[in-house]
């Protein structure tokens, strides 16, 4: 049993910097910020967990890894408590996957009936 939770662990640790950047560049195009910015926030992002995973702390890592999730769950109109539920169970696989999903698009029609944003 705890080869399968470190050969995990050790899968998360080399996906996740690719995940990181990927977020890092969504999360600069999505708040209008430079492709640097982006790439930045990926790099820093990727150091921050890798000490969090060598001083032990992996709870930190796998918040980290939750947040992002529902972050960008959010911006791509995907239900946020299956995507940080599924986070919560498998951390970096389900952030790559919903790196790579596209986003839905807005719904049309809200609870109150049509046309209801408009008369704001």
């Amino acid at each position: 049993m705890f080869e399968v939770f470190h050969s995990y662990a050790v899968v998360n640790l080399i996906a996740f910097p690719m995940a990181a950047l990927a977020f890092g560049l969504y999360y600069a195009k999505r708040e209008g910020k430079s492709r640097g910015f982006g790439i930045a926030v990926g790099l820093a992002a990727t150091l921050v967990c890798v000490l969090l995973a060598l001083i032990g702390e992996v709870m930190v890592f796998w918040g980290l890894v939750v947040y992002a999730s529902f972050y960008l769950a959010d911006g791509k109109n995907r239900s946020r408590l299956a995507w940080t539920i599924g986070a919560l169970v498998l951390a970096t696989p389900v952030l790559l996957v919903l790196l790579l999903v596209p986003a839905l698009p807005p719904a049309s029609l809200s609870i109150l009936g049509r046309g209801d944003m408009d008369s704001r």
